[in-house]
C-alpha cells in the first residue's frame, strides 16, 4: 500500500496593478487573504503584494455589520523583542529568550490599571505563548473591548499572571 501523499497549499499570487483588492487564493483553492497592494518598482506584476489575512477580514467584515465601525483591543505599553542579552540581564535563561518586553507603559491604560510595569517580561497571553513582539499585539487586538485577558509575566526573575481589562484601541495610539 502505497503512502498518501498530501500536497501543500501554496500560494502563487500575481498581483498586477488595478486588480489589488481581491481574494487571494492558495493553490488548494482557500481564500488565505485579500489584496491591498502592490510595490512594484518596474509597473509591473514583479514585486510585493501586501494582503490582510482572511481571519483578519473576517472580524472586520462581523464588526461592521454588527457595529458600523471596527474596534481593536488595546493594552497600552510600548513592547520591545527579548533577546539572548536581555534575558541574560534580567536574570533569566539566555536559551529561553521568548516573551515581549515591556518598554513603557502609556499612564492610565488598561495595562497600568492591571499592574504591568516597566521591564516586565510578557510571555503568554489567554493562555497562547508570546514567542516574540509580534504576538502580544494580535492576542490584544483580537479580545474584545472589555473582555479580561489573562497574561503571564515574568518580574523579577519571578513569573506570575496578571488579568487586564482590554480597552479599545485610541484613534490617537500608535503603540500596542
Amino acid at each position: 500500500m502505497r503512502a498518501r501523499t498530501t500536497i501543500p497549499c501554496k500560494i502563487d499570487a500575481p498581483i498586477n496593478r488595478g486588480n489589488s483588492g481581491g481574494p487571494t487564493f492558495n493553490l488548494c483553492g482557500q481564500v488565505i487573504g485579500i489584496n491591498t497592494a502592490i510595490y512594484s518598482p518596474l509597473g509591473g506584476s514583479v514585486g510585493i503584494g501586501f494582503a490582510v489575512p482572511s481571519n483578519i477580514a473576517k472580524q472586520v467584515v462581523v464588526q461592521l455589520k454588527e457595529h458600523g465601525h471596527v474596534t481593536w483591543g488595546w493594552l497600552g505599553v510600548a513592547i520591545q523583542n527579548v533577546t539572548p542579552a536581555i534575558t541574560k540581564g534580567l536574570g533569566l535563561d539566555p536559551a529561553n529568550a521568548t516573551g515581549a518586553l515591556v518598554a513603557s507603559v502609556t499612564a492610565d491604560s488598561p495595562a497600568a490599571k492591571a499592574g504591568i510595569e516597566q521591564g516586565d517580561v510578557i510571555t503568554a497571553a489567554g493562555g497562547h505563548e508570546i514567542k516574540n513582539l509580534h504576538d502580544l499585539p494580535r492576542f490584544v487586538a483580537a479580545t474584545p473591548v472589555g473582555g479580561k485577558l489573562p497574561l503571564t509575566i515574568v518580574r523579577d526573575g519571578k513569573q506570575r499572571t496578571i488579568e487586564a481589562t482590554i480597552g479599545e484601541m485610541p484613534q490617537n495610539v500608535a503603540s500596542e
